[in-house]
């Protein structure tokens, strides 16, 4: 083994996570959102037309909160 390649594996980091190996803080993964019981209601908002579920109160992509179109 040459001087050259000896000196890279003194340098390289022990096995594991290099995040943790350079002290970089990572956030905490949100936890996963529950799945639906069963299937779901969607109309479309009668302000844009995009699909809103019949639980939600106001249109997740213009925030209307006008009452969907049947």
């Amino acid at each position: 083994m040459s001087d050259r390649d000896a000196r890279f594996r003194r340098l390289r980091p022990q096995p594991g996570d290099l995040f943790e190996h350079f002290g970089v803080p990572l956030a905490e993964p949100p936890p996963p959102e529950p799945e639906p019981a069963g299937p779901t209601l969607a109309r479309p908002c009668g302000h844009c037309g995009w699909f809103v579920l019949v639980a939600v109160a106001a249109c997740p992509l213009c925030g209307s909160t006008e009452r969907a179109r049947a």
